[in-house]
């Protein structure tokens, strides 16, 4: 029957008209790329023609193209015969269509779609409507002639007949010209034209010839909706000038050519304009494609990397940088140079088949370049990082579609498509016995393999290609074979392909001896042959067509081979490796007969010592084992009886063998072929065993008498002992990924199996158990350790879907533990149950392939498991296990499990008679398709058998099943149950845990045990599968060891913990999730179970924390009332670590609320009630969650305590409040967990202290609770602070104490004053002739100075003093509490500031927070009030104003690089917001500058701006001194000098030097002396009324200490001259001496840090000189209280750990504050002014805050 011409017809060029001219040759630039020539004449040559024809008056402007009505119409169509011809087809195609049946008329509509895609219609529709549109709109062109000359003459376009286009459109490309070599490869990609708008063109430029204005093809852009059929060529950046009026015109007047000297740069625009268009102006737009913007920069998007004509990145850079007129920008878009990926597809489809040719080699040598990015090389391709499979997937396409061209075309398509499939990586070429299909790599799956194999079946066939390029599509095929059998077959399949390469690759011509440029044979095609049969049996049996023709191989020998001897090895090699492949199929055995003579003369050049090729020695013994094996059972050969036993005993090859043996050293080179030779033998040796008399008993004793020394000590000794170390050190040294130790290893162990199958081979048939002598020596020990290491070796965790050499070598492995398992069981050290766990863990690393094996051991094992066997092992079990078949009623179920296809059979590696009937494939799958296959087994594949069950309607198994086989669904749960406790335990005894049952495992398989009720209508619970005796009792026993208290866990623990959800999938499928299994178990358990306790036990597992919390949510909260039926405690739960329910701590709301439920409806019990409590205490308590802060968690937390203390039962809240657990370790159960009460509420507390540190430093940074950050040179301006050291609590302070303290300040306000007025008593206790200033070099300058002012007249009688005494409780045994005082300050007493904010902070902490309710004394009444600030404050403004002058200030006398200002500025804005008193800041350095006395008016100025005061002085009243109490204070004289400048001054200063002098510690211990405080508070003479009462002054006296000088006398108060005079201590040391742990001894210093104390005194005191023990005061220690704790917060800094409160037994030192104005008269005006609390730690002896001693704190007053 004829076949019917196709609908669519071929598409095809039309010719040229006769006037076209030929195309010249390509020349070849200097750049090396080929000039690109059309086939008219150039715009240039025309334009010089024109020029020299009509001379000037000849247009020199570009013609104008009149627009139609419509800007950028389509143009006019020519003629009418582009539509008479369409109209022709249409119509032969409508006749024909109207002929078709309605089943023609299908097939071709498939056929359309199937070539053209589903859009096929639409486009054609658009097409036609487009014509359509065309038709009616006509453009008229009116072309103006500017010559005298009326007649129109066409613009030349070229030489054939083609449209007059609009001048601003560039002409169609060739690109758009079909051509009859390209095949119609992009049926669906589309490329549709539509009217254009300047916004929307896409543009692509044609290649003219340079310096040709290059115009482009414009598209308008593609369809958003249409984007997977449309691909984009590249983008058109050419531009597009506007005409002024709507024209061009094309017939201007001729413009005067302007002389212009200077000769341009060659290549430039201007040097182009000027020889090629003379006439033109510089400012012609349609020159403008010349211009390139220099200083554009690069292009840096991904796109713009460019490429030179080798393949080599231009990074954009340089690109720009390189002249664009040397070659590389002439075929491509851009100013750039080089070409990008979208220039290179582009240019590769070009109708110049040369051009062609050059981009095809640059995308060769840019996939080149791709492989080593993807290995990581970069070099300056940056930007295909990661799209590297991407780019060889369009790369492959161009080659591909360029395939059927001719010439270099062709050749470079080669070129490119063996780069994309074999040199991609040429590592997997020697890759052999595994498909290489990858999911990661889909490269190759993306070939159009139904075109491209017929395209390279047709090259070849056709020749003329060179050999290089025959070569590069041979390396292609076989890699394609190489992929997976899919392929492989299309290869066989495809006609005539297999026939050329045997002709084009193997069938050459046989070279004459003299001949030297014959083409020889390739071994590659053999190579491809040998994978084509390996991929399949039928296209082994295509191969097997072709063997006959390979005979020219063997029949010439080496040295008489007409091919070089090298050569002719290979193909020798070849080609009887072909044969053992063809065998182990069955096939072409009978060739070993009939070419036996051929063979024979191979055999004895092989045996010879003329052979040096290991690799034809083992290619022979491997041939020869295999057709030893085919005549083992003649019958499983095809055709049957190919070769015969009877054959192979008279050819003798195991003579050969043992010959070839001799020749053979023990060399590690040498091994292999040991391997071969030995399994020649084995191979023998078993064909002789069922072929042979007496089960080959002859032969047998023959080969043990010729082996037997050999293995004692001989040779073969040598090679098994150093394959046996060799594969030792492999485990020992191997790393994950190495492939070549994984290789080596293969080939060691290649050795081990090869003589553990001879030794095998050569145990009688009949014999069971352990033989009464081995065969021969092995090294038993070595081999048995070797096994164990390698059975628990990491490599096998890469046997995984994408490791495809991982597959490949543990195959040689897994074949090797299964001859070691037939070898153990022949071993007389090897126990049964030992034997057994070798075979359940040996099971387990059978691999694909290895079938035959594993179903023959599960044969064994179930055949071994018998009554009598657990009797002999003492196992108890029921009866009724056995009185059903035992487990030999498993065998059809686990036999399955093993070969679930049973359509795929593939080949072992070491053949046998069953294997060559029945094996498919020679090879493995890929790993990514393994997955279908049975091997490896799971460590569950015990319960598989339960699968069957629920679903026995569609089990393989059940409808396969024989007659007899008649067990009941208990029997067979029974039975698998069974061998998974016998596995479970035999792999427990040797502690082979790798390969035990994981847990997930056993609850599932437990789990399905239960499911088999789901859907099952039973009247009786008793049929119920799960409440059978027996089966109870074996799901108890398998789930114990994984309970949390079994005494196995620690063992089972070390087993990988998997996920039940990844375990469920092996039997639900991927589209079946494990939470609906789960949903119907617990529906399951809520129907039939009565609380069943093992149900119970299998629903906890999905609800732990590491699963999704739908599992959680659907039994806590769906099935809520299922969980007060599940009564287990912890040591019953399924789980390695019970943490996994109790960590992360659960979030929900919805589950927590459920948690609460249960517990306050008291339902939930045992580990379930820890569980809730657990979670609930845990969001309730910061100490049990990893979140602590939060809104939403404190929220949660305190809803959730109070609905638990208001609804709860008392055991609920007293477990709640006591529950304690870590999250690290092992979980505390109960009664562990609710102890240590203690702890906890100390943890506990921790978490409110986090909160009030976070609101006291924070209130302090936001209330100027600051000092400045430590810093070598404080800032002018600054722009950081720190908060100060803080105490978290006010310290607790007796109250009536307090009062007492306020009270005598307002007495020593007046000492004070009194003491500073009374020069005598200065003179003589602080003086620089008498007293303390005349030791002391600092109190001697300050006296000396103010001395000398006082002779001279003092300026300003008035003094004022801000004063702070400072306190401590004093609490000796048996005395009541008392304070006392530490010191007197009178000058630069700081705090006061911020000891008023400190406690208006503890009043806002209390008011915000109650303080936790933490202590019942922390109330707002107990918190007395601070007025500090204003206190102070009131003093300097009572100074100012007795000062009395308008517009004066009060002057701060500060310390350089002050740090403390914000215990300073807040007086000053007090000052000025109460007062409206100014106050300017200087410090001694400034002011011996800026300080100025009148010496008439004594009145003090300090020098400013102009902006603060128009004179630039400012008039002082007060002096205020923050600085100046220390020596260091005073470097120079001049600051001394400055002191006393500014005391001579009429400002009143604070203090003024006699006040700082009356403030010393000398004058603190001169007022303990009898008499002293009376001279000043009790003198009516002098004072008058004035003065107080004895009561007050004992008072006053109660608040001292004990104190003397060191240099008094016995009697405390005088000198002691007499011991100086006889050079001994003062009584004052040696008292201080004897009582120096209960004293301090303290200097005339302030500010902290001075004092000595306790057991340091004596130490001191002997470095102390004598005249300076004058200077010296001891005080005894005031005995603070104990046990006052607080928490203490150090000054800010960014150690996190800096800023946690730390608890500390603490002192607290109280200061009261005063202030005093005085010295006029008597009369002193004073007042208490406010306090502040400073306290330390018990161990720290100073009280400095400044000085880091100590922190500012407030009093919570107690009664």
């Amino acid at each position: 029957m004829a076949q019917k011409p196709s609908l669519v017809g071929s598409i095809v060029e039309r010719k040229q008209p006769s006037s076209s001219s030929t195309p010249k040759p390509f020349s070849s630039a200097k750049t090396g790329f080929p000039t690109v020539q059309h086939r008219s004449k150039s715009d240039f040559s025309r334009n010089r023609e024109e020029v020299r024809k009509f001379g000037a008056a000849r247009a020199k402007d570009v013609p104008s193209v009149l627009p139609s009505s419509t800007p950028f119409s389509p143009p006019p169509p020519r003629t009418s015969e582009s539509s008479d011809w369409r109209n022709q087809i249409s119509k032969d195609n409508e006749e024909r269509v109207a002929q078709m049946t309605e089943e023609e008329r299908e097939e071709e509509r498939r056929q359309i779609i199937e070539r053209f895609g589903a859009n096929v219609g639409n486009i054609l529709k658009r097409a036609r409507l487009a014509r359509a549109k065309a038709s009616q709109k006509v453009s008229e062109i009116n072309v103006r002639e500017a010559t005298s000359n009326t007649v129109q003459e066409p613009i030349p376009i070229s030489s054939e007949d083609r449209p007059v286009e609009r001048a601003r459109s560039p002409p169609p490309s060739a690109l758009a010209t079909p051509s009859v070599s390209r095949p119609s490869s992009r049926a669906d990609r589309k490329l549709r034209f539509a009217e254009l708008e300047p916004n929307d063109v896409h543009v692509y430029e044609s290649a003219p010839p340079s310096p040709k204005k290059r115009k482009a093809l414009a598209l308008p852009p593609p369809d958003p909706s249409d984007e997977k059929g449309v691909v984009s060529l590249g983008q058109w950046k050419g531009k597009m000038v506007p005409d002024q009026a709507g024209q061009v015109d094309l017939d201007p007047t001729p413009v005067p050519v302007v002389n212009e000297p200077e000769e341009p740069e060659e290549g430039s625009a201007e040097y182009i304009r000027r020889h090629f268009f003379p006439h033109a102006p510089k400012d012609d737009p349609n020159l403008a494609w010349m211009d390139v913007d220099s200083s554009s920069a690069p292009d840096s998007t991904p796109s713009s990397l460019r490429f030179d004509l080798h393949g080599n990145s231009i990074s954009p850079s340089m690109s720009a940088s390189l002249p664009t007129h040397l070659g590389l920008h002439h075929h491509a878009e851009g100013s750039h140079a080089g070409y990008t990926l979208d220039d290179i597809f582009l240019l590769s489809r070009s109708t110049v088949p040369a051009q062609r040719a050059t981009m095809l080699s640059v995308l060769a040598r840019i996939t080149k370049r791709l492989q080593e990015v993807r290995k990581g090389r970069v070099d300056g391709m940056q930007e295909l990082v990661g799209k590297e499979d991407e780019l060889r997937k369009r790369i492959l396409a161009a080659g591909v579609e360029a395939l059927p061209s001719r010439g270099n075309v062709g050749t470079h398509a080669i070129e490119v498509v063996w780069e994309c499939v074999v040199g991609w990586d040429l590592d997997l070429m020697d890759l052999e016995g595994v498909e290489l299909e990858s999911p990661s790599d889909s490269t190759i799956d993306t070939l159009p393999l139904e075109f491209f194999l017929p395209q390279v079946a047709t090259i070849l066939a056709q020749g003329g290609i060179p050999p290089e390029s025959a070569s590069q599509l041979l390396s292609i095929l076989y890699r394609l074979a190489q992929q997976n059998a899919t392929v492989a077959t299309s290869i066989i399949s495809t006609p005539k392909l297999l026939a050329a390469v045997l002709q084009t690759f193997l069938l050459t011509p046989i070279p004459h001896q003299d001949s030297s440029s014959a083409s020889l044979p390739d071994p590659l095609a053999l190579r491809l042959f040998h994978t084509l049969a390996l991929s399949s049996r039928s296209n082994a049996q295509e191969i097997e067509k072709l063997a006959d023709s390979l005979l020219r191989f063997v029949v010439f020998s080496s040295f008489d081979s007409p091919y070089p001897p090298a050569l002719a090895i290979t193909l020798l090699v070849s080609t009887l490796r072909l044969y053992k492949v063809l065998a182990s199929y069955g096939l072409y055995c009978h060739i070993a007969g009939t070419a036996v003579e051929q063979l024979a003369h191979i055999e004895q050049f092989v045996i010879s010592e003329a052979c040096t090729s290991s690799a034809l020695t083992i290619a022979w013994a491997n041939l020869i084992e295999a057709w030893t094996i085919c005549a083992t059972d003649p019958h499983q050969s095809t055709p049957p009886h190919g070769i015969l036993w009877t054959q192979v005993v008279g050819w003798g090859w195991n003579v050969g063998i043992s010959e070839l043996q001799d020749r053979l050293e023990a060399l590690e080179t040498d091994w292999p072929m040991w391997t071969a030779s030995w399994n020649a033998q084995a191979a023998w040796l078993e064909g002789s065993k069922i072929n042979a008399i007496k089960g080959g008993e002859a032969e047998r004793s023959e080969l043990m008498e010729s082996v037997k020394a050999g293995f004692e000590a001989g040779k073969e000794s040598t090679v098994v002992n150093g394959a046996l170390c060799g594969l030792q050190k492999d485990l020992e040294a191997y790393t994950d990924g190495d492939i070549g130790a994984m290789r080596t290893m293969a080939n060691h162990v290649s050795v081990l199996t090869s003589a553990i199958r001879l030794w095998l081979g050569c145990v009688p048939p009949h014999l069971e158990g352990v033989p009464s002598s081995p065969p021969f020596a092995l090294p038993f020990a070595g081999l048995s350790e070797v096994t164990r290491r390698l059975l628990s070796h990491p490599l096998w965790s890469l046997v995984t879907p994408s490791n495809i050499y991982a597959h490949r070598y543990c195959r040689e492995m897994s074949q090797f533990l299964s001859y070691y398992l037939l070898l153990s069981k022949r071993l007389p050290e090897t126990s049964q149950s030992l034997w057994l766990a070798q075979s359940f863990s040996i099971l387990l690393r059978l691999g694909p392939g290895d079938e035959d094996y594993a179903q023959s051991g599960i044969v064994d094992l179930t055949k071994l498991l018998t009554r009598q066997w657990a009797e002999s092992q003492k196992i108890k079990v029921s009866p009724l296990v056995w009185d059903r078949g035992g487990l030999e009623i498993l065998q059809p179920f686990l036999l399955n499990l093993i070969r679930p296809q049973t359509d795929l059979y593939i080949g072992p590696l070491t053949m046998t008679p069953q294997s060559i009937k029945s094996a498919t494939s020679q090879r493995l799958p890929a790993p990514s398709a393994m997955k279908k296959l049975g091997l490896p087994l799971h460590r569950d594949w015990t319960t598989s058998p339960l699968d069957h069950l629920l679903r026995s309607a569609d089990s393989a198994v059940f409808k396969a099943l024989p007659m007899s086989w008649d067990s009941s669904e208990v029997e067979v749960a029974r039975a698998s149950l069974f061998l998974t406790k016998i596995v479970q335990e035999s792999l427990l005894n040797f502690s082979m845990t790798s390969f035990f049952i994981t847990r997930e495992e056993a609850e599932f398989g437990c789990m399905k045990i239960f499911m088999l009720e789901h859907g099952q209508v039973q009247t009786d619970s008793t049929e119920e599968v799960f409440r059978d005796g027996v089966v109870e009792h074996l799901m108890e026993d398998i789930l114990r060891p994984y309970a949390s208290g079994s005494p196995d866990a620690h063992i089972v623990s070390s087993t990988s913990q998997e996920d039940l959800e990844k375990v469920a999938t092996r039997f639900l499928g991927a589209s079946v999730p494990f939470f609906q299994f789960y949903t119907d178990f617990v529906s399951l358990y809520d129907a039939i179970s009565f609380s069943h306790p093992l149900f119970a036990r299998l629903l906890i597992p999905p609800t732990s924390m590491r699963y999704a919390l739908d599992y959680r949510k659907h039994l806590w909260c769906d099935f809520n009332h299922v969980v007060r039926t599940i009564r287990i405690s912890p040591s019953q739960v399924l789980s390695a670590d019970i943490r996994e329910y109790f960590y992360p701590i659960e979030e929900d709301p919805q589950v927590i609320a459920s948690y609460l439920s249960s517990l306050l409806k008291d339902n939930v019990h045992e580990f379930m009630r820890l569980v809730a409590l657990h979670h609930i205490a845990s969001n309730i308590w910061h100490d049990l969650r990893e979140k602590t802060s939060g809104d939403d968690v404190e929220t949660r937390a305190s809803t959730l305590l109070k609905t638990v203390v208001g609804q709860s039962k008392l055991g609920v809240i007293r477990d709640i409040v006591r529950y304690r657990q870590s999250p690290s370790g092992p979980i505390l159960l109960p009664p562990d967990c609710f102890e240590d009460l203690d702890n906890i509420k100390a943890v506990r507390l921790d978490s409110q202290l986090e909160d009030l540190t976070l609101q006291a430093t924070t209130y302090a940074l936001a209330h100027g609770i600051l000092y400045l950050p430590p810093a070598e040179h404080q800032p002018t301006i600054p722009s950081a602070a720190i908060h100060a050291p803080i105490s978290l609590f006010p310290s607790p302070f007796p109250r009536h104490l307090f009062e007492q303290g306020r009270h005598i300040q307002r007495i020593y306000n007046v000492l004070y004053a009194r003491i500073a007025m009374d020069e005598e008593f200065l003179d003589r206790v602080m003086g620089a002739e008498e007293g303390v200033g005349k030791v002391d070099d600092f109190i001697g300058k300050l006296w000396i100075g103010w001395k000398k002012l006082r002779d001279a007249g003092l300026a300003q009688p008035l003094h004022l003093g801000l004063f702070r005494s400072d306190y401590l409780l004093h609490a000796p045994p048996n005395e009541p509490l008392s304070i006392k005082q530490v010191e007197f300050n009178t000058i630069s007493v700081s705090f006061g500031c911020l000891s008023q904010k400190v406690s208006e902070l503890h009043r806002y902490i209390s008011a915000n927070t109650d303080y936790c309710r933490s202590s019942p004394y922390l109330k707002r009444e107990n918190l007395p009030d601070n007025d500090t600030i204003a206190g102070l404050a009131s003093g300097l403004a009572v100074a100012h104003k007795a000062y009395n002058v308008t517009g004066s200030r009060i002057l701060f006398v500060v310390q350089p690089g002050e740090r403390n200002v914000f215990d300073q500025r807040p007086l000053q804005y007090e000052l000025l917001e109460k007062y409206n008193i100014r106050v300017i800041r200087q410090t001694f350095d400034e002011l011996a500058t800026s300080a100025s006395v009148d010496p008439s008016t004594s009145v003090l100025r300090v020098g400013c701006s102009e902006d603060v005061h128009p004179s630039k002085w400012i008039e002082i009243s007060t002096v205020y001194y923050r600085s100046g109490y220390m020596p260091h204070e005073y470097p120079t004289p001049t600051h001394y000098t400055t002191r006393c400048y500014l005391e001579q001054s009429r400002a009143i200063k604070c203090p003024t030097i006699a006040l700082q002098l009356a403030g010393g510690k000398k004058v603190q211990e001169v007022l303990t002396q009898p008499g002293v405080l009376e001279r000043f508070l009790a003198n009516e003479e002098k004072y008058g009324k004035d003065v107080f009462s004895a009561v007050q002054i004992e008072e006053l006296r109660r608040s001292f200490m004990g104190m003397w000088g060191l240099d008094v006398s016995e009697d405390m108060l005088m000198p002691d001259v007499a011991a100086v005079q006889a050079g001994q201590e003062e009584f004052g040391v040696r008292k201080a001496r004897a009582e120096a742990l209960s004293l301090v001894l303290k200097p005339q210093r302030e500010g902290g840090g001075n004092n000595v104390y306790k057991e340091s005194i004596p130490a001191f005191l002997d470095t102390l000189l004598p005249q300076d023990r004058q200077a010296w005061i001891a005080m005894e220690l005031i005995k603070s209280p104990e046990n006052t704790g607080n928490y203490l917060i150090r000054a800010g800094g960014m150690d996190l750990q800096s800023q946690a409160p730390v608890k500390a037994d603490v002192i607290s030192e109280l200061g009261i504050f005063g202030w005093a104005l005085f010295g006029e008269s008597t009369r002193v005006q004073e007042q208490e002014v406010g306090w502040l609390v400073r306290t330390k730690g018990r161990d720290s002896n100073e009280g400095g805050v400044a000085t880091g001693f100590s922190v500012l704190d407030s009093l919570v007053l107690v009664d």
